[in-house]
This record gives C-alpha cells, sequence and structure tokens, in this order.
C-alpha cells in the first residue's frame, strides 16, 4: 500500500493527520494571494461515496496497479466547490465546480480572501454558546459546569485551533460565553485570572 497511497494521503494513515493537508492549504492560499497567481482550490464532494461504484473505471486502474478490484465514487458536481484565486478570480473556469472568489470552507476550515479566521471562529462561538444554552436551562453544580466546558465545549475548538489563530475579539467573545455559563451570568466569586 505504500506505493499506491500518496503521500499527501493524511486521513487513516499512521503518523498523518488531516490536520496535515488543512495546514498545506492554508499556506498555498496565503502563498497564492500574495503573490496574485492563477490558482484554484477545489473542493470535491463525492456522491454518495460508498453506494455509487463506477466499476469501469476503478476495476481497471486498480487492476493495473497490480489490486484487485474496489469500489469507487462519482463526484456530486452541486455540493463541489471552487474558490478561484490570484489571476483566476472572476474568471470562467473549465470544471463543473460553485465557483466562488471570496471564501470556502473545507472540512470546517474557511479559506480564502476576506478574513477566513473569523468566518471559522465566530461559527464555531456559535456553536458554543448554542451548547451552552442547552446545558444551561439545566440545573448543574460548578463542579458539573466545568465538566461540561471541558468536555463539551474545549474539544469544539482544539480541531479548528489547530489550523488558524483565534482573533482577539473571538477569543473575548468565547471567554465571555464559557464565563456566563459557569457563574449563570451572576457574580464572579473567583477571578478569571485565578481560573484560566
Amino acid at each position: 500500500m505504500p506505493d499506491l497511497v500518496g503521500s499527501f494521503q493524511t486521513c487513516a494513515v499512521r503518523g498523518h493527520s488531516i490536520q496535515q493537508n488543512l495546514w498545506l492549504m492554508r499556506d498555498l492560499v496565503e502563498y497564492v494571494m500574495d503573490r496574485d497567481l492563477p490558482c484554484a482550490l477545489v473542493s470535491l464532494d463525492q456522491e454518495k461515496a460508498f453506494d455509487m461504484v463506477d466499476h469501469g473505471f476503478l476495476s481497471p486502474t486498480w487492476g493495473t496497479a497490480g489490486v484487485s478490484p474496489v469500489t469507487s465514487t462519482l463526484c456530486n458536481p452541486t455540493k463541489t466547490k471552487g474558490l478561484r484565486l490570484g489571476k483566476w478570480r472572476s474568471k470562467q473556469l473549465p470544471f463543473a465546480a460553485s465557483w466562488v472568489d471570496d471564501a470556502i470552507k473545507i472540512n470546517g476550515i474557511w479559506f480564502g480572501y476576506g478574513s477566513p479566521e473569523s468566518l471559522t471562529w465566530n461559527e464555531k462561538v456559535d456553536l458554543v454558546e448554542a451548547r451552552l444554552k442547552d446545558f444551561g436551562d439545566r440545573y448543574i453544580s460548578l463542579l458539573g459546569k466545568v465538566t461540561v466546558i471541558n468536555r463539551f465545549v474545549y474539544p469544539l475548538l482544539w480541531y479548528p485551533g489547530t489550523v488558524l489563530a483565534a482573533p482577539e475579539g473571538v477569543l473575548v467573545r468565547l471567554e465571555r460565553a464559557v464565563f456566563r455559563f459557569l457563574w449563570s451570568g451572576k457574580t464572579e466569586l473567583v477571578r478569571r485570572k485565578v481560573l484560566l
């Protein structure tokens, strides 16, 4: 398999992490935008990835590699997204995708122009606030609230935190939401610096 699986395959490969490809995309997009290079980033969506099989294509391909036939998928053109970058912005490109010139989301992370960090992190904080509101409607002890934060809130932040730095305004919003939940909107009995 090492001869068949490319070095850019990071998911489900020992010693690799899917974040490696996200780091690569982040860095490449920034490089292309800084130099105004003609480029496009395409996010392919596999339509019913495990249900639809094109044996006519995949079987000969795998056979050539000396592997017994396996299944394949057809791209879903309505969910395949493309981001035109640099000199290719606003150009017609010969690939069937929903093209944009500002930003696209890939694996939960926004890439492109504007402020992809803010887009990504504001979505995460919206999710955190909603989750804390769900738990806030119940009676939970202080220790229980700390457990909720550690188990159901912070894990939402680890993944994007490995790819994009959170903007200062987002950190303030996040801290406010967590402490409001922790103290039920009442007077904070322990200084934040002590708890952080």
